[in-house]
């Protein structure tokens, strides 16, 4: 259910949920289970922009899940550094996320089964493109995107494709960068995945500013904002006010004040 909740853009349900199945967990004296619990309560609070919360519980998961035995772990311990190094990025801890980031890569190619692979690939491209290092960010993408193509996993594809627009567009490969990132909203709304469309919707509203396509751009800006507070995702909504701002500052003349607030 947390998992489910947190997808479709109902955040605060997901932390009910996720919540509910650690305390379960932790009732039955399941370490195990424990672990497993942790990681979708972790990723909710990293979808509201709760980074502190979502880093100090994957942290701590990633701790118990290196001491738990079994298939189960194997996948969960991968993840839970995935989504660890991919919080870290966010909180600009860059050299602590890349240690974990790529050894869940590293994790996951020998041991990783069923969609591990692709999410350690997504959250580590995500962290260097957050870095700004484009050439690795496009490398791990592109591989991701690959086995999201062969394997039909839809639930990691939008993502990967809007990180890897994003990453072309910053690299000057405006329409590739534009093309992505369209289909990577319209894959959203065709699955119903609707956490972080905001997010996705902002990086097209930066596509377009860096096309020279304001009008364009601050409608995008506009509706990622709506999405963001629709969704309670408070970090997407601080990037879609950042976006806002930009494009007020470099319309034609600038638009100053509003461009301030």
């Amino acid at each position: 259910m947390a998992v489910i909740l947190r997808q479709t853009g109902d955040s605060d349900g997901a932390i009910a949920a996720g919540q509910q199945a650690l305390a379960l967990a932790a009732a039955l004296g399941d370490s195990a289970l424990q672990v497993a619990a942790s990681l979708p309560l972790g990723q909710a609070y990293y979808a509201i922009g709760d980074f502190g919360r979502a880093a100090e519980l994957l942290r701590r998961n990633v701790e118990a899940a290196d001491r738990e035995a079994g298939p189960l772990s194997t996948d969960v311990r991968i993840e839970s550094r995935a989504w660890l190094a991919q919080t870290l990025s966010q909180l600009g801890a860059f050299a602590e996320g890349r240690r974990h980031g790529e050894e869940a890569l590293r994790l996951a190619t020998l041991e990783g089964r069923r969609n591990t692979p692709i999410i350690a690939h997504s959250r580590l491209g995500t962290l260097y493109l957050a870095q700004g290092d484009l050439e690795h960010a496009i490398q791990v993408l592109e591989q991701g995107l690959a086995l999201c193509r062969a394997s039909g996993n839809r639930t990691t594809l939008r993502v990967i494709l809007a990180d890897l627009g994003h990453a072309y567009a910053l690299q000057g490969r405006l329409a590739e960068g534009r093309a992505l990132l369209e289909e990577a909203i319209s894959e959203s709304i065709r699955t119903g995945g609707l956490r972080g469309q905001a997010h996705r919707v902002a990086m097209l509203s930066e596509v377009c500013r860096l096309a020279g396509h304001g009008e364009e751009a601050w409608q995008h800006a506009r509706q990622a904002l709506d999405l963001a507070r629709q969704h309670k995702e408070r970090a997407n909504e601080a990037y879609a006010l950042h976006q806002l701002g930009v494009v007020q500052a470099q319309a034609n003349p600038p638009n100053a004040e509003p461009a301030e607030t």
